[in-house]
């Protein structure tokens, strides 16, 4: 069986090059993401600077090796990639149905331009996005 968050997270690894600073974003289709970029700094020398949205993809990046600093510590984020909690039959994405929601908005203000949104794979249950400031 084809696992399509594995594929898009692979995918969305592609748009890394050497010299970025990359948020890694939470839950199960950013684990394959941060698992690649792992894998393309071992195996291509791939050299990137990350920022994490929570504590559990902190450990996933650290266990494989690549650098990571606080966001109060860059001035801004290259690229973020991160899955939406859900998509609505018109593909607005909604952030905020997951745990890392706090530290996942403190990365916003840093982008550079527009986050790398992976997918979502959940139905759309008409929650309603809580803006957090």
């Amino acid at each position: 069986m084809v696992n399509l968050k594995e594929q898009v997270g692979i995918k969305a690894a592609e748009f890394v090059t050497d010299g970025m600073i990359v948020g890694l974003g939470t839950g199960s289709t950013a684990y394959y993401f941060v698992a690649e970029l792992g894998r393309r700094i071992k195996e291509e020398g791939l050299k990137i600077t990350a920022v994490t949205t929570s504590s559990v993809t902190y450990e996933q990046a650290e266990g494989l090796g690549i650098p990571l600093k606080a966001i109060d510590d860059v001035e801004v984020v290259d690229l973020t990639v991160d899955g939406a909690d859900e998509v609505d039959p018109a593909l607005n994405g909604i952030k905020g149905g997951g745990g890392a929601l706090l530290m996942e908005k403190s990365l916003g203000p840093t982008q550079k331009t527009a986050s790398g949104l992976s997918m979502s794979l959940n139905k759309w249950r008409r929650l309603v996005p809580l803006n957090c400031q």
